[in-house]
């Protein structure tokens, strides 16, 4: 099976990927852009518990305008291998068992970069034609982005001018904010397992500043035909966040907590995009 899995890293507009490449005839995009199985498998199997699946599976049949009965009878078949129950390898290969001439199977589960080395090891070893991309993301504006898509998600208020340094660290320090602006490790152990042939880095401002180039780069990387993508979908921004002026004890917190992840990039030899605030 080839497999194109985009792994990361969240808010870095890995949902904009998928709303353009699901276009392009030689990629088969499953109904959910995130399928969090290698991540239910090898880190957290109460990730694709009974009531998620559920739950994605209502709405999305809810909310989607369906205007033909083959599409609908397409949804039904693929929403009911979804809601069986994930054990092994069989239900996720069984997910993409709709797809019947499209060159490669794609997942963009943002989760599937916090496995480990030896998870990436078991996954290659499986047999597939895997192909990776992470994209990262000024990790001070990404961070920025993230806090701010937590509070909305969650309801919380956004008034975070009254949070004092010391309460912003407390928040970032949390393990599902925190491992998220990690690249370093996940770059490190993803690179030690798959060639620059398997895994590639993007950059979220490349990527904003020249669509078409960095979506013909992917199919590049992919050997699938480039497509062309709507030039008004191309400038259509996806899962913004309200905008929220930088408090100044923010950016002393987060400068202080990321400055070891700027230094382990440099380490590894990434390029430090041109464009981030760096310390």
């Amino acid at each position: 099976m080839n497999l194109f899995l985009s792994v990361g890293a969240m808010k870095a507009g890995t949902t904009w990927l998928y709303s353009q490449l699901e276009s392009n005839p030689d990629l088969y995009f499953t109904p959910e852009k995130e399928i969090h199985f290698l991540n239910h498998f090898y880190v957290n199997n109460k990730i694709l518990r009974d009531e998620f699946r559920l739950n994605q599976a209502r709405n999305k049949l809810k909310n989607i305008n369906i205007s033909h009965i083959g599409v609908y009878r397409m949804l039904s078949r693929w929403y009911a291998m979804y809601l069986e129950k994930p054990g092994d390898f069989s239900w996720y290969e069984r997910l993409f068992s709709l797809n019947k001439n499209q060159k490669f199977n794609c997942d963009f589960s943002n989760l599937s970069c916090h496995l480990e080395r030896e998870h990436w090891i078991d996954l290659k070893n499986r047999g597939y034609n895997l192909k990776l991309i992470y994209v990262l993301r000024d990790p001070l504006r990404r961070l920025w982005s993230h806090l701010k898509f937590h509070h909305e998600f969650s309801g919380k208020s956004l008034d975070f001018h009254t949070w004092s340094v010391n309460k912003f660290k407390e928040f970032i320090s949390r393990k599902f904010i925190w491992d998220n602006c990690t690249y370093t490790n996940y770059i490190s152990e993803m690179s030690e397992v798959f060639d620059k042939n398997e895994f590639q880095l993007l950059y979220f401002e490349d990527i904003t500043s020249n669509p078409t180039v960095e979506l013909y780069r992917i199919e590049d990387f992919l050997q699938v035909r480039h497509h062309t993508y709507d030039p008004n979908r191309l400038e259509k921004k996806v899962n913004v966040s309200k905008k929220i002026s930088i408090p100044n004890n923010f950016l002393i917190a987060a400068n202080q907590m990321l400055a070891t992840e700027y230094n382990g990039l440099e380490k590894l030899g990434v390029r430090i995009h041109e464009s981030w605030e760096t310390i």
